[in-house]
C-alpha cells in the first residue's frame, strides 16, 4: 500500500484478516512485514474479533512458512502455542483458496485507501483503518444473506476463545556501536551515549520501536 505520512510518500504493507463467508474484516498498515509486525497484527486482530479462532489460514509467507522444507517456521510455532490455534497454509498456485483475503484487501483499498491518502502518523492511519472496519460492520449487510454484519460480529464473539492480551511481539538483537555513536538497524542509525562506542548493546525491535539497553 502507498500512503503519505507527514508529507513523505511511503510504501508499506497492508495486513488483512477476514472471517470466511462472513464479510468481517480487519486491516492495519505496517512499514515492515517482519515477524514483529506479524505478531503485533495477531494481537490486534484477535482483540478486534474478541478472541482467538481454532485455526487460521495463511498464504505462504516466508515469515510463517519455510518454503524449502514446506514446514512452519519457529516463529509461526510460537504464534500457535501462544494463541492456541492451528496454522493452515494455502496450496501453492491455488489462488482460489485465498480469495477471501484477496477480496478483503481489494475492499480495503477501494473503500479506505483509495488514491494516495495523507495522514500525520502511522498511528493515525491505523486508527482510521480500524474505525473504517468497525463502521462497515455497523452499517452494512452481508451481500448474500442480507443479514446485518453486526449480527454476524456478535455471533463470532460467542465462538472465539479468550487470549492473553499482554504479549509484546518483537525480537532481540545485539548491535555494535560505531565510531559515530550509533547502532544501525536496516537503513537507520540510532544515537547512543559516547561511552558505548565499540560495545555491543542489546536491542528489542518491535513493529514500531527499537528499545536499546545497557
Amino acid at each position: 500500500a502507498e500512503v503519505i505520512i507527514s508529507g513523505n510518500r511511503i510504501n508499506g504493507y497492508l495486513f488483512m484478516a477476514s472471517i470466511p463467508g462472513a464479510c468481517l474484516r480487519y486491516c492495519q498498515f505496517y512499514l515492515t512485514k517482519a515477524q514483529e509486525a506479524w505478531g503485533h497484527f495477531h494481537q490486534l486482530c484477535f482483540s478486534f474479533f474478541g478472541g482467538t479462532l481454532d485455526n487460521c489460514i495463511y498464504d505462504n509467507d516466508s515469515v510463517l512458512k519455510n518454503n524449502k522444507t514446506d514446514k512452519p517456521t519457529s516463529f509461526c510455532n510460537e504464534l500457535e502455542v501462544h494463541y492456541h490455534f492451528e496454522a493452515i497454509f494455502c496450496n501453492k498456485a491455488a489462488g482460489w483458496e485465498k480469495g477471501s483475503v484477496e477480496n478483503a484487501v481489494g475492499f480495503c483499498r477501494r473503500n479506505l485507501l483509495a488514491g494516495i491518502p495523507e495522514f500525520t502518523s502511522v498511528d493515525v492511519l491505523n486508527g482510521f483503518l480500524e474505525e473504517g472496519c468497525l463502521r462497515t460492520i455497523t452499517e452494512e449487510k452481508h451481500y448474500l444473506s442480507e443479514r446485518p454484519l453486526c449480527e454476524l460480529f456478535d455471533e463470532l464473539h460467542q465462538k472465539v476463545s479468550p487470549f492473553n492480551k499482554g504479549k509484546t511481539w518483537g525480537k532481540w538483537e545485539d548491535l555494535k556501536v560505531n565510531e559515530f555513536q550509533q547502532i544501525h538497524y536496516q537503513e537507520y542509525g540510532y544515537s547512543v551515549p559516547e561511552r558505548y562506542v565499540g560495545f555491543l548493546l542489546q536491542t528489542f525491535i518491535t513493529a514500531f520501536s527499537i528499545d536499546i539497553y545497557d
